[in-house]
């Protein structure tokens, strides 16, 4: 059964990267509590790769036991940081545009892409769901991550910016 699939649609100017997770049948026990953990590969243009990562948690773990199956009645939708995503019926659809993913790096590897987390996306009573994406794009065959950018070539002083104040 699969559980997540990712795709690309062309939509007017825009290339857009739509996934679809299925909550409520991947939901299955995490190391303390109940959540969904699933990821994809799909080809970008040429040799490049993106890695789609999707988890959603309950939480607060110690009231995990009354969160072992994902609640399908709840309803929600909304723009979060990169990503607009629909929840109905327990499956969420998550949808980016490329542009947004190719224009944001990840501040540890330099690499394109972003990671948006945690974003409540349901509440049962005291239990609430967590949502967590991440979307890496590899770079071009050749190239190490960062060379695309130089905006983190700025000169930047040790102790902050210098003061205009008083001397001492």
């Amino acid at each position: 059964m699969v559980l997540i699939n990712a795709e690309f649609k062309s939509v007017k100017d825009h290339f857009l990267l739509i996934v679809d997770a299925e909550l409520a049948n991947g939901w299955h026990r995490l190391k303390n509590n109940y959540g969904f953990f699933e990821q994809t590969n799909l080809d970008y243009r040429g040799d490049r790769k993106i890695h789609v990562r999707v988890a959603v948690d309950a939480w607060p773990a110690e009231l995990g036991k009354f969160a072992d199956s994902f609640p399908k009645d709840h309803a929600s939708q909304g723009w979060a940081g990169h990503i607009w995503y629909r929840l109905a019926k327990g499956r969420l659809h998550l949808r980016t545009v490329m542009d947004l993913v190719e224009s944001s790096s990840l501040p540890s590897s330099k690499k394109n892409g972003f990671h948006d987390g945690p974003i409540e996306i349901a509440r049962d009573g005291e239990v609430r769901y967590w949502l967590h994406v991440l979307v890496v794009l590899d770079p071009p065959p050749g190239r190490r991550p960062g060379d695309s950018r130089n905006y983190d070539k700025q000169p930047w002083w040790r102790g902050g910016l210098p003061t205009l104040g008083k001397r001492r």
